[in-house]
């Protein structure tokens, strides 16, 4: 199905937008997204979802598999939003360590790890705090961020590795 065709004239435009616009807010809420940042999510769903279908960002899904691709695509977007407006608790570096210093040798690995930590991306620091920081289980983290435990399981890897690779040049 060629969505561009389909999406050309205005009248075509704000159908599409009156009929979707709802499901977004619903899987949003289903997310459970704070009602004061609803719109904006959804406002940026609809231009991800209106450039996909039109070919400018991607592949647009068949026509079977659009809600499931709609679903996706929302809940990305709000997890992305939600960590670019720091709604995620995130690790702060300033803090005094929570025990006694140890020996020099382990001073210079906290040194190195406060230093790192800001240099990772958002999704690697909220991985490593939720994880290490607030000792939330694999289980937990996956009901937070609404993923599957393979994928935050990877996502904890890739952190962890990400974070030693900085800790080296720091």
């Amino acid at each position: 199905m060629k969505f561009r065709n389909w999406l050309e004239s205005e009248d075509q435009y704000n159908a599409f937008l009156t009929e979707i616009r709802p499901k977004i807010i619903r899987i949003l809420n289903f997310l459970k997204a704070p009602a004061d940042d609803v719109d904006d999510i959804a406002q940026k769903v609809l231009v991800a979802v209106w450039r996909t279908l039109i070919g400018d960002l991607g592949k647009p899904p068949s026509p079977g598999k659009f809600n499931a691709w709609l679903y996706t695509v929302t809940r990305n977007t709000f997890i992305n939003y939600m960590i670019s407006k720091n709604k995620y608790p995130m690790i702060t570096t300033d803090a005094p360590p929570a025990v006694a210093p140890e020996p020099k040798e382990e001073d210079e690995r906290i040194d190195a790890l406060r230093k790192a930590l800001p240099l990772l991306n958002k999704m690697d620091q909220l991985m490593i705090d939720l994880f290490y920081f607030k000792d939330k289980s694999l289980k937990e983290i996956c009901d937070m961020l609404n993923i599957p435990l393979g994928t935050a399981k990877r996502r904890l890897h890739v952190a962890r590795n990400r974070l030693a690779k900085k800790m080296q040049y720091v």
